[in-house]
């Protein structure tokens, strides 16, 4: 059904498409007992899914990465199609509208986006209302990130990061700082060692000024160099984060199907989808290989079959997100996943998830 569905909502432009979906989740969020009626036909449980990181316990290792629900308005619709966990966001301090029209579109040959939004969201006060209101039972990830102005940069920037951190770090959730955005008027994010030793010199000293009492992860993006990611994982490590999200998406055009005359009428943005899911698998194996699996990862980037949740495992990720395949495969994706990893897990004889995490083999 879904692939009639498509055609249909393919001859949109991708955001109104995008719009449409939240419309739709919005609206059924608001019809008693909706919600409860589409969790029926996508539920999949299964003991062999279950794990307690964080201190929280995930009922399934799939979840919904961020970028989705920016502003944290369809958690309870989102969490009804089975997901284990929601990354929302990511927020910024100020609201702001993003970059201009268009800056969504799809790439059909390769299952992919390249999207260059530019952090459209409606703030962190605007954020808590939402999410405050959501009655989903599953943890909840939030994620900050400098706001898209680019004339805020060196202490500026570090500032805006820490205004977000506290008004959202009170909410004792996770929280997972987006370093890998460029929208400072260099181009630069803060993956570089000084950069980062600065903005996480700066947050957790508001983390101990606040009292906070929540995780902190850290996301990097899909096209960050191997010297280059052990050295911030160090420093990471060393301010006492919690955890890392990898990877972000990609500004790389290698590799794709969709011809070169439509990539260059497309321009800049970020690639996330199938193209860059073995760039985030062999970044994870990486990451987790260099802190000897002393902290979890969530993977995400291109993940759509229960196969791929199964190798990002073995990389070493503890759980997965994903987000651009629902466009493509739809809302039945995540019960597919789930009973494909069921199959799985049974084949290899693992009473649990957490057996496989780091197993991969040189």
């Amino acid at each position: 059904m879904y692939n009639q569905i498509k055609q249909l909502v393919f001859k949109l432009d991708p955001e109104t498409a995008h719009n449409l979906a939240h419309g739709g989740l919005i609206a059924l969020q608001n019809v008693p007992y909706g919600l409860d009626l589409l969790a029926k036909f996508t539920d999949y449980t299964s003991s062999r899914f279950v794990q307690n990181l964080w201190g929280l316990e995930f009922k399934n290792p799939v979840g919904l990465a961020a970028g989705f629900d920016k502003n944290a308005k369809v958690a309870d619709g989102m969490s009804a199609l089975g997901f284990g966990f929601l990354e929302l966001g990511s927020v910024t301090f100020h609201p702001n509208e993003g970059n201009d029209k268009p800056r969504l579109f799809r790439l059909p040959k390769d299952e992919a986006l390249i999207n260059r939004l530019g952090l459209n969201n409606e703030g962190p006060y605007k954020f808590l209302e939402n999410l405050n209101r959501s009655k989903a039972k599953i943890p909840k990830l939030v994620s900050i990130s400098k706001t898209n102005d680019p004339s805020l940069t060196g202490e500026q920037a570090i500032r805006d990061f820490c205004e977000s951190y506290r008004i959202l770090g009170s909410l004792n959730k996770i929280v997972v700082i987006n370093l890998s955005c460029p929208n400072t008027k260099d181009g630069k994010t803060f993956e570089d060692e000084k950069s980062l030793t600065s903005l996480l010199e700066s947050l957790m000293q508001v983390r101990k000024d606040e009292v906070f009492n929540h995780n902190l992860l850290v996301k990097f993006s899909s096209d960050i160099e191997e010297n280059n990611l052990k050295k911030l994982l160090d420093i990471a490590i060393k301010h006492e984060v919690n955890g890392f999200v990898l990877s972000n998406t990609s500004n790389s055009r290698e590799g794709l199907e969709t011809d070169s005359d439509s990539l260059a009428g497309i321009g800049r943005g970020g690639l996330s989808g199938r193209p860059i899911f073995e760039k985030s698998l062999k970044r994870i194996s990486i990451a987790h290989r260099h802190i000897e699996g002393k902290l979890p990862i969530i993977g995400v980037g291109g993940v759509s079959s229960g196969q791929d949740v199964v190798k990002m495992l073995k990389a070493g990720a503890s759980l997965v997100e994903l987000y651009t395949a629902l466009i493509y495969k739809g809302p039945a994706l995540i019960k597919l996943i789930l009973e494909e990893l069921e199959h799985e897990l049974i084949a290899l004889g693992c009473l649990n998830i957490n057996e496989l995490v780091g197993t991969e083999k040189d």
